[in-house]
């Protein structure tokens, strides 16, 4: 087995399905995907269901990193790809990813550029603005947003997995202790994958530019959050946003 797709989720009825069908229709076939759900109060688990083949673990937990710990322990391919439910894969994607991974056995950690689901020019400077300092950060004080984490099954095992503590910054402070341990990142431009803004449509564009900037600061001090001090919910959704991420990855 190649590649473990590993998939938190908490009532994502909306887009847990349109993350799967990006999944089955891609061209590369050494992969499994394991769906491990919270205590959704929705109709995830009948969606993740339908999927021939998916895996669905269930978790007595709504809580991210212990989620995708569950997931991560069973998972039985040489790298594992942590998405959150609201990304959507282009076509080629894991054979794209899969020829960089032979091509390159240096890079251990991973992630890519994520593309807006999204028509506002300021969404699109936003996402890659983030790339740009999180490529920047490389050379100092590596991190990368949870939303795509791909990483060697070996370096998952050897730190543990992600930090079930943490609930702002765990996926940052995943990167940093696994490059810790020797674990060489990288930043791919290409392949890229298409991610919604439905946070950006919950919360306001102002609120996540604080949390971004919140989240940058975090790569060069290394403060974890153990508390809330952000309302930035798991699992928050809105139909129309899901119907939008629907139009626009079909364009």
């Amino acid at each position: 087995m190649f590649f473990s797709i590993i998939i938190p989720a908490l009532n994502e009825e909306d887009y847990i399905g349109l993350l799967l069908d990006s999944i089955v229709k891609q061209d590369f076939p050494d992969y499994e995907v394991i769906v491990v759900n919270g205590l959704s109060q929705d109709n995830t688990s009948k969606i993740v269901s339908d999927f021939t083949g998916v895996k669905l673990l269930s978790s007595i937990k709504n809580n991210i990193s212990h989620q995708r710990n569950l997931g991560g322990n069973i998972a039985k391919g040489k790298y594992l790809l942590f998405f959150d439910s609201d990304i959507v894969l282009p076509p080629g994607f894991l054979t794209s990813l899969y020829k960089q991974l032979v091509n390159h056995q240096n890079i251990d950690i991973y992630n890519s550029y994520l593309v807006p689901i999204s028509d506002k020019k300021i969404d699109h400077f936003l996402y890659f603005f983030l790339y740009l300092i999180i490529k920047a950060a490389l050379l100092v004080k590596p991190g990368f947003p949870g939303s795509f984490i791909g990483i060697k099954r070996e370096i998952f095992d050897k730190i543990r997995g992600f930090d079930e503590k943490i609930i702002f910054g765990e996926d940052q402070e995943f990167t940093e202790r696994a490059v810790k341990n020797g674990a060489r990142p990288y930043l791919f431009y290409k392949p890229s994958l298409f991610v919604s803004v439905r946070r950006f449509n919950l919360q306001g564009r102002k609120t996540i530019i604080k949390i971004f900037l919140r989240y940058l600061i975090n790569i060069f001090t290394k403060n974890y959050f153990t508390q809330p001090v952000f309302d930035y919910p798991f699992g928050a959704y809105t139909k129309k946003d899901a119907a939008q991420s629907r139009v626009s990855t079909k364009k």
